[in-house]
């Protein structure tokens, strides 16, 4: 179990890093834009 979870973290660090990315982009453009 806790290897499992060891395995899963990082792939969620990174998801939740794209996610915030993403996020910026969209402010960005938005404040470029508007």
């Amino acid at each position: 179990m806790m290897g499992l979870t060891a395995n899963i973290m990082p792939l969620w660090g990174i998801t939740i890093a794209i996610g915030r990315l993403d996020n910026h982009k969209k402010l960005y453009f938005s404040s470029i834009s508007g």
